[in-house]
Parts: C-alpha cells; structure tokens; sequence
C-alpha cells in the first residue's frame, strides 16, 4: 500500500484499515508515511482504508481498501470538524 502525500501535510495522522476478526472492526497500522506493508490479518473486501487525525479540528481521508493500491492525498484546503475527503486509488 502506497500513500502519495502532498507537500506540506500536517503530521499525525494514522492509517486505519477494516478488519473482520477482533475487539473493533478498525485496526490502526500506524502513522501515514509513504509506504505501508499490510499486517496478516482478515481485511473487509468492501472496507476503507481512512487516514484520522487525533484532532477532530482536521479532516478525515478515505478510500475503498485495495491491496497494493497507490493512494493519493488530497491537499487540505481548509480545516473543519467532520469534514471527509475521498483518497484517490490507482494500481
């Protein structure tokens, strides 16, 4: 999984992904960096992958979960509580 980050992106967001085995259907595999290698787990073939910031100040990112897919994210044009933008996927 590949993430294309614009310039200037605020730090501290985390990638989520759907899990269908566990305590939550959400597993946190880290903080978003450019690539990520996906954990052995059971993934929901209809999930999202989301980027979250711990801040409800900033957006949310998502996309449909793809194995090996390339990710681009959006620019923030502004911040604001509850805002979600969709990720862009390719192959």
């Amino acid at each position: 999984m590949t993430f294309l980050i614009p310039p200037g992106f605020p730090s501290g967001y985390q990638v989520t992904v759907p899990v269908l085995i566990g305590n939550d259907f959400n597993r946190t595999i880290g903080p978003l960096r450019p690539r990520f290698i996906l954990p052995n787990a059971h993934f929901d073939p209809n999930g999202s992958v989301a980027l979250v910031h711990p801040n409800p100040a900033y957006p949310a990112f998502m996309a449909p979960m793809h194995r090996g897919g390339t990710y681009t994210v959006p620019a923030i044009k502004k911040l604001g509580r509850g805002q979600v933008y969709l990720m862009h996927w390719s192959r």
